[in-house]
């Protein structure tokens, strides 16, 4: 693992952001048009929620939502590394908050995102690829979890998110949210 690169180095310096009254319509179609597996909801320039591609999904598909604010169904927790963080805390802030990103921020807020796949990009770990993203935590001595109540994570084939739960559908590892696509 790079021990001397941080969150500045590998972040994305955009990230998808919606205010907190804009619809769920509009969430998505930006979300679509970006590419974006995660859409952060803001107040001014505070990130005050978060809301995966899935959840736009399922929202969008109940016509009775489609016009609501996109705060009736975001996660209010937006998990967060200071741009100076080591690979280390980024990825135990991905593992811990079970997260396909997390937000990199400065003394003025939010400044850009490392989503899982940066992470991956950066480790450059041949393990982690050849584990079809499993990271192996016991041999990088600088990971501190507990073992007891940490579960083991992998990469969804489909969207990409890290997920403790994967199934296995037409010889694809999916996660919950991708398993009935």
């Amino acid at each position: 693992m790079h021990t001397d690169s941080t969150a500045r180095d590998v972040m994305r310096h955009e990230f998808v952001g919606v205010s907190e009254s804009d619809t769920i319509a509009d969430a998505a179609s930006l979300a679509v048009e970006e590419t974006a597996n995660c859409v952060v909801v803001m107040r001014g320039h505070e990130p005050i929620g978060q809301v995966s591609i899935h959840e736009l999904l399922e929202a969008t598909l109940e016509s009775e939502l489609v016009d609501s604010p996109v705060n009736e169904i975001m996660d209010a927790t937006v998990p967060t590394v200071p741009d100076d963080a080591g690979l280390s805390a980024v990825r135990k802030q991905l593992v811990t908050d079970d997260a396909a990103s997390v937000l990199v921020v400065n003394g003025e807020g939010p400044i850009g995102v490392v989503t899982e796949r940066d992470l991956l990009l950066a480790v450059g770990e041949p393990d982690t690829v050849a584990n079809n993203g499993r990271v192996d935590r016991m041999s990088d001595p600088s990971y501190e979890a507990d073992e007891d109540t940490e579960p083991q994570h992998s990469i969804c084939e489909v969207c990409g998110s890290l997920s403790a739960e994967l199934t296995q559908v037409n010889g694809q590892m999916r996660c919950p949210d991708c398993a009935d696509v």
